[in-house]
């Protein structure tokens, strides 16, 4: 069967860690530290999940989820907030 593709935003390198080692047998996950980038990543991962820390510096999840329900094509995407 196919991999969902996840993608993890987090600000803390540990927490991504955690998630990459829980997930990633049975799924493809893509980590990012950089909020900054959340939207451009999220437009060439295309992930099937999206989890995201919602306190961190300088755009925060909750930012980054706007963005992406203004997007056609991600205006469903799961969410998960950390």
């Amino acid at each position: 069967p196919p991999k969902f593709r996840i993608l993890a935003l987090d600000d803390e390198k540990d927490i991504l860690e955690l998630v990459r080692y829980t997930l990633e047998p049975k799924h493809e996950v893509v980590t990012l530290a950089d909020s900054m980038q959340a939207v451009e990543v999220i437009e060439y991962v295309e992930p099937d999940l999206v989890i995201v820390d919602v306190m961190m510096p300088k755009v925060t999840g909750y930012q980054i989820v706007e963005g992406m329900r203004r997007s056609p094509r991600h205006q469903n995407t799961p969410i998960l907030f950390l």
